[in-house]
């Protein structure tokens, strides 16, 4: 995949996220209910560390739970949401794709945000930079979405049937799928994960998988039902 593609994805998935901040803040209020699983991973006083983090939701499901959370998303608006939101929460302006922070966090989160990163290097440098950071012993939680269920699938494979016949820039199963916000569609990049590759690539960066499954409203279901795929793995 040329460097001048990936650029120009890594922008464009940017300016879409700034472009529908709004709606964006509005519509992601609430955690969902597979968050609730993360809870057993996640001790008492626990140095968290968010990336991607968003309007920072993920801080709803460990209310009861006292963490030291830091969160960081590239979106300065949405960035600005969540300090509002979250007044006591640390959150920071930053790249997931190429950080560097002076601390060891016990829990990295990658909620929906790995699979907007292109490129089978960039992603693993995502994933090799959250091993750096962790405590030894220390978790790795992720979801992606999951594009073979219904909603996505014929989405899905299309773009599969352009790279096949030379016709997309994008790297094998990435794919453009458009969200509308008040009338505004704006398309976003996606990388369409499997539970098999989500293991191997957490396996090339040294970590241990311990529960990878295919989630629905917080219920464990196939492929083609899944929404998101769930994956926590350990340093």
């Amino acid at each position: 995949m040329k460097k001048s593609v990936v650029k120009n994805i890594l922008q464009q998935n940017k300016l879409a996220y700034e472009q529908v901040s709004d709606f964006f803040n509005d519509s992601r209020r609430f955690a969902w209910p597979e968050f609730s699983d993360f809870i057993e991973f996640v001790p008492t006083g626990a140095k968290i560390l968010d990336l991607g983090c968003g309007n920072g939701r993920l801080l709803d499901a460990l209310t009861d739970t006292k963490v030291n959370y830091t969160g960081l998303d590239i979106s300065e608006p949405i960035i600005q949401a969540a300090k509002k939101r979250y007044p006591k929460a640390k959150f920071i302006v930053g790249d997931i794709t190429n950080f560097s922070l002076p601390k060891k966090y016990d829990v990295i989160f990658l909620i929906a945000s790995l699979h907007h990163i292109p490129s089978p290097e960039l992603r693993l440098k995502v994933i090799q930079n959250a091993y750096h950071h962790l405590s030894g012993g220390g978790y790795i939680i992720m979801t992606n979405w999951n594009l073979r269920q219904g909603k996505y699938r014929r989405l899905y494979f299309a773009s599969l049937l352009k790279k096949l016949l030379g016709q997309s820039e994008l790297d094998w199963r990435g794919v453009w799928v458009p969200f509308s916000a008040h009338g505004d569609v704006v398309n976003r990049y996606y990388y369409g994960f499997s539970k098999s590759s989500v293991k191997r690539l957490l396996h090339l960066a040294g970590f241990t998988v311990v529960q990878n499954y295919y989630v629905r409203k917080g219920q464990k279901v196939g492929v083609w039902q899944g929404w998101n795929i769930v994956t926590v793995a350990k340093k």
